[in-house]
């Protein structure tokens, strides 16, 4: 689906890749950050991607979830990679 929050019409829905699908989903509600690929673990805001089958680590704060979350977006347009943003361009 295009949008997750509408239901299965032919209006919402297109063909995509795997990738593409994975990139498409919500926030679980198990995240306590608030943030797209923001993770608390060790007494730290941390975030990572993946690429090309590799988790490349991008870095950590003790106490700011958004400055990690923003570290996070610049990688994913600097790079061009088909991810969803936490911030709007």
């Amino acid at each position: 689906r295009i949008d997750n929050d509408k239901g299965y019409s032919p209006d919402n829905c297109r063909w995509i890749t795997r990738a593409e699908n994975n990139c498409n989903q919500r926030i679980r509600k198990d995240n306590k950050t608030g943030y797209r690929g923001v993770t608390y673990r060790r007494g730290r805001y941390e975030c990572s991607v993946r690429m090309n089958g590799k988790k490349i680590y991008l870095g950590s704060h003790k106490t700011d979830a958004e400055y990690v979350a923003r570290l996070r977006d610049k990688f994913i347009i600097d790079n061009k990679l088909n991810r969803t943003l936490n911030f709007k361009v």
